[in-house]
């Protein structure tokens, strides 16, 4: 015995109702209640659908679905950084490579002009303004992400995570906490090439951030979702 279109629907609302608001997580949800409720109709064929539904829910214990939407999202975390880094690799392989070094020779020279009374106050400025940049921007695509949402438009967890994860701020202030805890002088060459170098993977970071990943989460949707289609715009 097979559930109907209707039931199906039926299930999609259910799971929003017990607070699963993404349509990936929702769909996964739906098929495996789907799947033991017509389990459970081959034993027993007269249970009633809602009966049948409630008796599926309740093997997921008593937190319900809060479980699995945690460990979902630990999941896709994961997934997300490991995209993350796959692409931020690619610059400092053949031929990207060539612009990082471009970049942190930049740079470099800055440092190397750098007159030591307004070294703090420079170094400041360019550590934290563009955290703060990250900051705003991840504000506003989670603002416009959860009004689309109230609009009705679909919502999906790994899209959300690309959205809400500020990785280039946390990564700008923990480089600017380094240069601070230790007092560094950009005056001696070694430590003017590490701070080159982390400036620029830290702009990389952002780069790949806001303007590299929302497509290729998009992309990667498309492939798994057949009627997904980029609802969401960043910037």
């Amino acid at each position: 015995m097979k559930l109907s279109e209707n039931q199906i629907q039926e299930l999609y609302i259910f799971t929003r109702k017990h607070y699963v608001e993404w349509y990936d997580l929702q769909t996964e949800l739906v098929d495996h209640l789907a799947n033991d409720i017509e389990s459970g109709w081959v034993k027993n064929p007269e249970i009633p659908f809602e009966k049948a539904l409630n008796l599926s829910f309740n093997k997921f214990g008593v937190f319900g679905f809060a479980d699995l939407i945690v460990k979902r999202q630990k999941i896709l975390e994961k997934k997300y950084y490991s995209m993350l880094w796959v692409f931020l690799k690619e610059y400092f392989g053949l031929p990207k490579i060539i612009f990082t070094l471009f970049l942190a020779c930049l740079f470099f020279l800055l440092f190397e002009f750098l007159e030591e009374t307004y070294q703090y106050q420079i170094m400041l400025s360019i550590f934290l303004l563009p955290a703060f940049i990250g900051f705003y921007l991840t504000f506003k695509n989670k603002l416009k992400f959860e009004k689309d949402f109230s609009l009705g438009k679909k919502k999906y967890m790994l899209q959300e995570i690309s959205f809400s994860t500020s990785t280039f701020s946390q990564f700008s202030i923990l480089i600017f906490q380094i240069f601070n805890l230790f007092e560094f002088n950009f005056k001696p060459n070694s430590q003017a090439w590490i701070f080159s170098f982390l400036l620029t993977t830290t702009l990389l970071i952002g780069y790949i951030s806001f303007f590299v990943l929302p497509n290729k989460i998009d992309a990667y949707l498309s492939e798994i979702y057949p009627g997904y289609v980029n609802q969401f715009k960043i910037l």
